[in-house]
């Protein structure tokens, strides 16, 4: 098997320090998004289908998942009818 993303998270997983805060972080943070490892176990990796990644990236890299914040001046009903006009507008609500 070969990929930039194995290759990359078998090296992360090669050193204890990383492993050590991985599983930390699995197990102080069970349930959420901060429980699993960005890049994904190496064995995992390999068995993932497609289908399962496009599923994954459409639940949880959608909007109704995001907050957006503003910081300085502006006139924020700009902003806000600029982002919906450019984005947001292109997806239902999933909540």
């Amino acid at each position: 098997m070969k990929g930039i993303v194995l290759n990359e998270m078998k090296g992360a997983y090669q050193d204890s320090d990383r492993q050590l805060m991985m599983t930390l972080n699995e197990g102080l943070m069970k349930g959420t998004p901060y429980g699993y490892d960005s890049g994904g176990k190496p064995d995992s990796i390999v068995s993932l289908e497609y289908d399962e990644l496009v599923d994954l990236h459409r639940h949880y890299y959608h909007p109704s998942n995001m907050s957006f914040y503003y910081y300085g001046k502006g006139d924020i009903y700009n902003e806000l009818q600029l982002l919906n006009d450019n984005y947001l507008k292109n997806y239902q609500n999933e909540s």
